[in-house]
């Protein structure tokens, strides 16, 4: 219990002191700023793009295949005659 406590107060400290140190100016910039102009610039956001529509196509197909497949269940099970079941 203490130790998972000192665990966030650790996390909440070095995040505190890596924030600090993204609002150092270096040639009238935040070095926030510039890492996140390099961030932009670079091939990573596009790979991440291409990931994400990946997954949200992903999740389409499966939702349409999932719903299409419950309409056939119920729709095979309701073309049965009614008058074949109640002669059982």
């Amino acid at each position: 219990m203490i130790s998972d406590l000192l665990y966030i107060l650790k996390c909440a400290v070095l995040s505190i002191l890596f924030i600090g140190i993204l609002q150092i100016e270096v040639n009238h910039s935040t070095l926030e700023k510039n890492l996140t102009t390099w961030f932009y610039q670079s091939s990573i956001p596009k790979h991440i793009q291409a990931a994400a529509a990946g997954g949200a196509l992903a999740i389409e197909n499966a939702y349409k295949s999932s719903k299409e497949s419950i309409h056939n269940l119920f729709s095979s099970h309701s073309k049965t005659p009614l008058a074949s079941k109640s002669e059982r």
